[in-house]
């Protein structure tokens, strides 16, 4: 192979296949499933800019780049002498058992390593090409860890150090790169997510009205956004976003009639749970169960988590589920609720300046 392998478009193609059809979006995948070819040897190597983030023109282009620098690494990881680095298929007179206990026949691995890691340098100059074009402030991320990297090769070929020690070293400085770029990755989709949000709070159609009232049991000041919300048949939804714990919103959604009555009937309900649908950002619409709150009319229709706490659920696999969403990624929430007088949409737009303040105000 030479170093302009990686520009065949059928590394693209490759990584395309690996995704969902369906949607016209990338799959949801947490920023620590990234990984690169020189931080897990014999791994299959993945990462995307997230949903939120692809149909920005720099999110969209991010994703491309990635798709062919992921086809490129994976490639390499299938090779005969990057598993002869791993012990697993070693060429020539040796065996695994040969090599397992020594990082001493440095030799050996030599001609393995060497190719590997020049294969993986066309990978990488390629990435870095595409990134200086699209998000020139990314280079800061990765060429520190490329220098290390390259030091660290260098001490495996002088001998300084064993291959056991080369490659530790190898996913250390991979689980790094993961970490830096999880946090660039997570500042592209929160800047779409904030350029959405605007745009939909001032065409979601809905009004809202911020209270501040000083609570004499704790001596501090609740902040509590409302809106009222109906349908055409007379089913009313009155909605209350405000802070329950530190970085934890909560929204309750009261569903009455005209006269603000408790008095329409919702399947479900006296269950203790209802089965709605809900929206988030541009994602498809899914089925959930919402809990009541106080009364069988009354259900907790999402919690927004911020700080530490919405970081942490970016990173699971399905953040949506049961109603919880991270801030800061999150732009858009609407659920859709049956009632006796007919199915009633609520909308959440998340950057209305008065969510906003409450939101500020549970840091």
């Amino acid at each position: 192979m030479t170093p302009g392998w990686c520009d065949k478009p059928t590394w693209r193609t490759v990584a395309l296949n690996r995704r969902p059809s369906g949607g016209g979006q990338g799959m949801k995948i947490t920023p620590f499933m990234i990984a690169m070819f020189f931080g897990s040897v014999g791994t299959s190597l993945l990462f995307g800019i997230p949903a939120a983030a692809q149909n920005t023109g720099t999110g969209l282009m991010l994703q491309q780049a990635t798709d062919k620098f992921i086809a490129c690494n994976n490639t390499i990881i299938d090779t005969p002498d990057n598993r002869f680095i791993a012990g697993y298929m070693p060429p020539g007179n040796y065996t695994p058992g040969d090599l397992a206990d020594t990082d001493l026949i440095n030799d050996a691995y030599v001609p393995a390593i060497s190719k590997t890691h020049e294969l993986a340098l066309a990978c990488r100059e390629h990435f870095l090409i595409d990134i200086a074009t699209i998000a020139p402030e990314a280079l800061d991320i990765f060429k520190p860890i490329y220098t290390s990297i390259d030091d660290n090769y260098n001490a495996f070929l002088g001998k300084q150090i064993g291959r056991g020690a080369y490659l530790s070293r190898r996913k250390e400085l991979g689980q790094n790169f993961s970490i830096q770029l999880a946090s660039f990755q997570t500042k592209i989709e929160a800047q779409s997510a904030k350029e959405k949000g605007i745009e939909y709070a001032q065409q979601s159609g809905t009004s809202w009205e911020l209270s501040r009232t000083k609570n004499e049991m704790t001596d501090k000041i609740d902040v509590v956004a409302q809106s009222s919300q109906e349908n055409d048949q007379g089913a009313v939804a009155k909605i209350k976003v405000y802070c329950v714990n530190q970085n934890e919103i909560v929204s309750l959604a009261l569903i009455v009639d005209q006269s603000g009555n408790a008095t329409i009937q919702i399947p479900g309900s006296l269950s203790g749970s209802i089965i709605a649908t809900t929206r988030v950002n541009e994602e498809s619409p899914q089925d959930i169960g919402i809990t009541t709150n106080t009364f069988s009319n009354q259900f907790l229709i999402m919690t927004l988590l911020s700080g530490e706490k919405g970081r942490e659920l970016r990173q699971q696999t399905n953040v949506y589920n049961w109603g919880s969403v991270p801030d800061g990624t999150t732009w858009r929430y609407m659920v859709h609720i049956t009632t006796s007088l007919g199915p009633i949409l609520i909308k959440i737009p998340v950057y209305q300046d008065q969510i906003q303040q409450v939101i500020k105000s549970c840091a």
